[in-house]
């Protein structure tokens, strides 16, 4: 079985490649250039942290953050900044209705706070990112999710 912090990241991956797929299914973990050639929109989620708040009764809690970046470059039809707008609005929507089921998942909610960067190269390129809390289960012997 796959522990618990790799079957929460790909649960998010999953709901945001629900059709229809924010970015156009162009949705991946932990990759750090994720617009190649022909790609204008993408979305990357991250595992950044974990740690264990509490183990009680052969069970540890957990206190995960995952962040989720949101990429658009700019296409002669339209701005990066308009593309990532609605791109982000896609994807907030979705990790607000996410339901973990199965993976130990008590509580989950994004943080108040979007983090913006620019790029100019030789499209513009705009990265907006939002860090998402997960409070989960595992049993306390190992890192497999808590029913």
């Amino acid at each position: 079985m796959t522990n618990a912090f790799a079957a929460i990241q790909n649960a998010i991956v999953a709901a945001l490649l629900v059709k229809p797929a924010v970015a156009d299914g162009s949705v991946m973990r932990n990759r750090t250039r994720p617009l190649g050639a022909g790609v204008s929109e993408a979305v990357v989620v991250y595992l950044e942290s974990s740690r264990a708040t509490e183990t009680v009764l052969g069970a540890s809690d957990w206190t995960s953050l995952f962040t989720v970046e949101c990429y658009a470059k700019a296409v002669p039809t339209s701005s990066a900044d308009a593309d990532v707008h609605a791109l982000l609005a896609s994807v907030y929507a979705r990790l607000c209705a996410l339901e973990f089921d199965g993976l130990g998942v008590m509580h989950s909610a994004v943080n108040p706070a979007i983090a913006w960067q620019y790029q100019e190269d030789a499209a513009a390129t705009v990265c907006a990112s939002l860090q998402f809390v997960v409070l989960h289960r595992t049993f306390a012997n190992s890192l497999a999710p808590y029913p």
